[in-house]
């Protein structure tokens, strides 16, 4: 993520993929990354996102390879593919330690 002085970013659509397959297995209705902390390897990132699709079975699956793009805008969208950590609570995904 790029923008020293950007605190976050977000949207109101998104989607959770797994690339070897091309399924989509969330798709999100609002989301939010955020600026977290600035420790001495830089700032951290966190991804809040509601699902208004998603498939369990899939997305709680650590062995299955995620990528997650939130999507600002018809010519602008932001890839994660890296990550510390990911969980559901409910309809709600959290992924904190976010990479581009």
């Amino acid at each position: 993520m790029k923008g020293m002085n950007i605190r976050s970013y977000s949207g109101t659509d998104g989607k959770i993929v797994v690339p070897g397959l091309g399924a989509v297995v969330g798709t999100f209705s609002r989301w939010t990354i955020r600026r977290e902390d600035s420790g001495r390897a830089g700032p951290r990132w966190s991804l809040h996102a509601v699902l208004s699709y998603h498939n369990d079975v899939l997305l709680k699956n650590d062995g299955v390879k995620k990528k997650i793009v939130c999507i600002l805008s018809k010519e602008q969208s932001i890839e994660i593919r890296g990550y510390e950590s990911f969980r559901l609570e409910g309809a709600t995904l959290i992924v904190e330690g976010v990479t581009q």
